[in-house]
């Protein structure tokens, strides 16, 4: 039974590398979309940063150290 499941994955596998068009993509997310992944996130916008918070500026092709709290990459 393992085997017979084993080969359905692959042979499903192997016609999707094909011709991945055969299976729709789920609604909001085909190719050239420009909608949002979640139905709410179209209409949320980000919250306004606080003018006072202190944001250290790093550089992030090096490793980062994440306590250091609120970063943003250089």
């Amino acid at each position: 039974m393992g085997v017979l499941l084993a080969v359905i994955i692959v042979v499903m596998t192997v016609n999707y590398v094909r011709n991945p068009d055969l299976i729709p993509p789920p609604a909001g997310l085909e190719r050239g979309s420009t909608s949002s992944s979640f139905p709410g996130d179209a209409m949320r916008s980000n919250p306004e940063l606080e003018p006072d918070r202190k944001v250290m500026e790093v550089d992030c092709s090096k490793p980062v150290d994440l306590s250091a709290g609120n970063l943003r990459c250089k």
